[in-house]
């Protein structure tokens, strides 16, 4: 049999009293918002980190100025995410509430400001007013545009050439054509591309208004310009040469002496020389050539179109078509 053992009262008190020391009373040690300014409407985070877990039956509460919201979180870190639309400086109170939603403890405290609201930005709008689908090399090729924005704050067009030159951007005024000019020195198809730029936050831009064009080398067309007798009674001098291209007959070249009243035609069958009868806007022959049938030829100065009328042997030909100078000296056609 086990002797008895006396424990005294004042060595159990002790106990007890060193246990209960053990046991910590849970606090926020930590409190924050992200971000601390912004925009009306922005979603704001608040955050609570504890030293320890929460109690049965407690729970972490914020007060965002319109009442009590639970936080969500595990063990110490709790967290709520909330837009916030009313505008200026602002407080949250952050604390640990029983399920009798009393206060266990302190409240912990935070700033952050919520300014007002940026007006909405739209995007600027662009429309082509005038652009020829087709350009010649090394002259000036140009553009008509015209950009407008609702929120008044247009600020530039930025035109994009396609052939690997600097995009070139201008200040543009709204509603009003800006027009923009490039040489292309190359012949091909290019595609240009433009778009409108406004002041906004963020900056926006216009959808894109595009054109493909044909770039081309210019043709030589020099037109005869001088009368067959100026006003001081001298003749001009010179000689043109041309190829001629008919739609209904053999084609043929002209060399053309305005000094002399000399044109020489050639065609494959051979060579005539006939006197050309010369007036400020056309050229012909004062009688039919005999080269090819009885014919006749009638050439416009300023288009170099031609028309061809005569007999080929029974069969009667009336066509028309043009000419184009291969070489010339002095006076130009």
């Amino acid at each position: 049999m086990k002797p008895n053992v006396f424990v005294p009262l004042s060595f159990l008190f002790l106990l007890s009293t060193a246990q209960a020391a053990t046991v910590t009373k849970t606090t926020i040690t930590q409190t924050s918002v992200t971000p601390t300014s912004a925009p009306a409407g922005t979603m704001f985070k608040f955050t609570a980190e504890l030293n320890a877990p929460l109690t049965t039956g407690n729970k972490v509460k914020i007060d965002l100025g319109k009442g009590l919201a639970s936080m969500t979180g595990t063990k110490t870190s709790y967290s709520l995410s909330r837009a916030i639309y009313t505008t200026g400086s602002q407080t949250y109170k952050v604390g640990i509430y029983n399920a009798k939603n009393v206060l266990q403890g302190k409240v912990s405290s935070g700033n952050y400001v919520v300014q007002s609201a940026s007006p909405e930005n739209h995007a600027p709008t662009l429309s082509l007013v005038k652009a020829d689908a087709t350009a010649i090399t090394n002259t000036a090729y140009t553009v008509r545009l015209n950009a407008k924005d609702v929120d008044a704050n247009l600020n530039s067009i930025t035109m994009n050439w396609g052939d690997n030159s600097e995009p070139e951007t201008l200040t543009a005024t709204d509603s009003k054509d800006l027009v923009f000019s490039h040489i292309y020195t190359t012949a091909d198809s290019f595609g240009w591309n433009a778009f409108a730029n406004d002041k906004g936050t963020p900056v926006l831009k216009s959808k894109s208004v595009s054109k493909i064009i044909t770039v081309s080398n210019p043709v030589i067309t020099e037109v005869i310009d001088v009368p067959v007798q100026n006003t001081s009674g001298n003749k001009p001098t010179g000689i043109v040469y041309l190829n001629c291209d008919l739609q209904a007959a053999v084609d043929f070249s002209l060399k053309i002496d305005e000094a002399s009243g000399n044109i020489t035609v050639t065609r494959p069958s051979g060579s005539q020389n006939a006197v050309g009868f010369f007036s400020p806007t056309k050229i012909s022959f004062q009688t039919p050539l005999t080269i090819y049938g009885h014919s006749d030829y009638e050439i416009d100065r300023s288009t170099l179109g031609i028309v061809f009328t005569g007999v080929i042997g029974d069969t009667k030909v009336e066509t028309t078509g043009e000419c184009v100078v291969i070489n010339t000296s002095g006076n130009k056609i």
